[in-house]
């Protein structure tokens, strides 16, 4: 934002109500956590993030760190978080729509419009 001329500000008093997902998952073999996520919230995530590495001011050490975390959460969503095939659908939109630059909502895959 400051990059593009936009000043920032501050409400200190300000509450925003948030969740990162619809809950937690355990993972196999003790290996820790995941937070849950919609089909399509997983588009976008996907694409959102391809889009950022298109950007001029994106740091190349943020893309470079990122990369892995675009491939486990695919596998993550794809083997072992249901709805798997939607989630592996949703994913695959998100990464071609953000190779090809798509912006916008997303055309859901069952013909309507989100």
């Amino acid at each position: 934002a400051l990059a593009k001329g936009y000043a920032l500000a501050g409400v200190c008093g300000a509450t925003m109500h948030h969740r990162l997902g619809r809950g937690r998952q355990s993972l196999p073999l003790g290996l820790g956590h995941i937070v849950i996520h919609d089909p399509v919230r997983l588009y976008y995530i996907m694409r959102n993030r391809l889009l950022l590495y298109g950007l001029p001011h994106t740091p190349a050490l943020w893309i470079a760190q990122d990369l892995p975390r675009v491939g486990a959460k695919f596998l993550l969503f794809s083997l072992l978080v249901p709805p798997r095939l939607r989630n592996m659908l949703h994913m695959f939109k998100g990464l071609r729509d953000g190779l090809s630059g798509r912006r916008g909502p997303l055309n859901r895959l069952d013909g309507s419009n989100a």
